[in-house]
């Protein structure tokens, strides 16, 4: 069984988070100041693991500026705008790498130098309502012929139905030519999500259905229909999930079992202070 341990503090923050998966324990470590900064320490001492993350936030507690430190000490550096009501605008992408000309008709891509290359890789359109609409992500790797300017490698579209709830999502593919695809949602009179399916604009033409149920507002039940490969057959699992409280009635543990075996066990330690 896999599973899934965290641990907060006395302000909700997430300060460590544990998975263990086939014996192999990866850890998160979580590290706070002023509530502008975050480090954020992941490591796997069997699989000789280590990735550093730090944030920064702003006043409203926005995410304003991440950097990911990996093994080699290679800087991944991450900037986000947001416009006057909150909401993402872009996010400025400083990538280490860049391409080099390595012959007469071949390239190389990695880490060059130190210069890298500064681009926005994330671009949000919202609409009247200030309602994500569109989101399009860019990138070097998969640039033009001459391997200068990014490219668009994901343009997404996004539709809402009248309570504000994200009945349809539309995904192009700028990596490869293929057909768009499609997630669509349903809910019911609470708003809650109660049927999705993807990928085809039809029903009929789905690969994967999933359908909820709920008691007081939490899943219980999940049946998941997807198409298995390499037979095309449409294949139906049904998940349940399990819940323990603790004495001020909240979840602490939460089983979930896929066709009666348990599979997953996420674990939540809370500390209450008076």
């Amino acid at each position: 069984m896999t599973s899934y341990k965290y641990k907060y503090d006395k302000k909700e923050r997430l300060i460590k988070k544990t998975d263990s998966l086939d014996g192999l324990v990866y850890t998160d470590t979580h590290y706070y100041e002023n509530d502008k900064h975050e480090n954020i320490i992941s490591q796997n001492s069997d699989l000789d693991y280590f990735n550093h993350k730090y944030k920064r936030y702003n006043k409203d507690k926005k995410l304003i500026r991440l950097k990911s430190f990996d093994d080699y000490g290679t800087i991944d550096e991450y900037i986000y705008k947001y416009n006057s009501e909150g909401k993402l605008l872009y996010r400025i992408y400083k990538n280490p790498n860049s391409w080099r000309k390595s012959g007469e008709r071949s390239w190389s891509y990695g880490v060059q130098d130190s210069i890298g290359n500064i681009y926005k890789d994330l671009v949000n359109n919202y609409d009247e309502k200030n309602r994500l609409i569109q989101r399009q992500r860019f990138d070097l790797y998969e640039d033009d012929e001459n391997h200068k300017d990014p490219k668009l490698v994901e343009n997404t579209f996004y539709k809402y139905d009248k309570n504000n709830n994200l009945i349809l999502t539309k995904h192009i593919n700028g990596y490869i030519k293929v057909k768009p695809t499609f997630n669509h949602s349903k809910y019911d009179k609470k708003n809650r999500l109660i049927k999705r399916y993807c990928c085809s604009e039809k029903e009929s033409d789905a690969k994967r259905i999933e359908k909820y149920e709920y008691s007081n507002n939490e899943i219980t039940s999940l049946e998941y229909t997807e198409e298995s490969w390499p037979s095309n057959e449409m294949k139906t699992y049904q998940v349940n999930f399990e819940y323990k409280y603790d004495d001020k009635g909240n979840w602490n543990e939460i089983i979930k079992k896929v066709d009666g075996k348990k599979l997953y066990k996420w674990i939540r330690q809370i500390e209450y202070y008076k």
